[in-house]
């Protein structure tokens, strides 16, 4: 059996690359872009894809050559990529097969050509992207059962209102960022033209259960958020209630003067 292998290495380095941006950046290379996504041909059967949503894929790329992006995108977003959430999967080459088959850990094809590399970047683009939210929603449930643990305990309210409010800004900014990788779960345009793409984008997403993920994360996100304005509610009762025990205080202490001053006269 005559196979060769070769590696799809992933990257989630920004919440969202504009292709404009970095058309211009590897003169060098050859370069298709979309709205979307830019795609650099960095030599035969050698591509870096980069997307819109923040995912960089390379396919049988040197170390080096990866760095060296890398570091050119990290100058043109001057400190702002994060830590990357990254992954590998490897593409097998066997001329016997018949089929493409996408496995958990590689998939195996008869021949390789740019738009089968260009379907397989973004399914795997889109999983690694979805590891990242993943982490950043586990961190948010985490941080809820801190905030919930704050409500009642009145040296620990302040702690809660203000991490309940700086959850919900990054639940907020993780919905807009999903909306972003929402518009390319559609399928992509080569997948209409070609049926041996399109079986083989539908055994991606099956596989990497995209679909199913981005339709958990969205679910974990309203029910944090739920929670979160919940907790926010408590939040503001108990500072309505400390306001009201304020304002009842005042009011008991004035009427003390009052009589205090009516005694001190009826007095003399």
């Amino acid at each position: 059996m005559n196979q060769k292998t070769y590696w799809f290495r992933s990257y989630h380095v920004l919440y969202e690359i504009d292709p404009k941006d970095i058309v211009d950046l590897f003169p060098q290379y050859p370069v298709h872009s979309t709205r979307l996504m830019a795609s650099f041909e960095l030599k035969t059967d050698a591509y870096c894809l980069i997307y819109k949503f923040g995912t960089i894929v390379f396919f049988n790329s040197d170390e080096e050559i990866q760095k060296n992006i890398l570091q050119k995108l990290q100058e043109r977003y001057a400190q702002k990529l994060q830590n990357q959430t990254h992954d590998e999967y490897s593409l097998i080459l066997d001329s016997e097969v018949n089929e493409s088959k996408v496995g958990f850990n590689s998939v195996i094809v008869k021949a390789i050509d740019p738009e089968l590399v260009a379907t397989m970047s973004l399914i795997i683009a889109q999983s690694v992207a979805l590891d990242h939210y993943e982490q950043q929603v586990a961190l948010l449930m985490t941080q809820l059962k801190q905030a919930s643990k704050g409500v009642g305990v009145a040296k620990r309210r302040r702690y809660s209102s203000k991490i309940t409010g700086e959850m919900i800004e990054r639940i907020i900014a993780i919905k807009q960022d999903l909306v972003i990788s929402l518009r390319l779960l559609d399928k992509p345009e080569s997948t209409w033209e070609k049926k041996t793409l399109d079986d083989l984008y539908e055994q991606g997403i099956r596989m990497f259960e995209i679909k199913e993920r981005f339709g958990l994360l969205q679910d974990r996100l309203e029910i944090i958020q739920g929670n979160l304005e919940v907790i926010a509610q408590i939040a503001n009762d108990k500072k309505m209630i400390r306001l009201e025990i304020a304002i009842v205080a005042l009011f008991v202490i004035d009427i003390a003067l009052v009589l205090f001053d009516f005694l001190h006269r009826w007095q003399f």
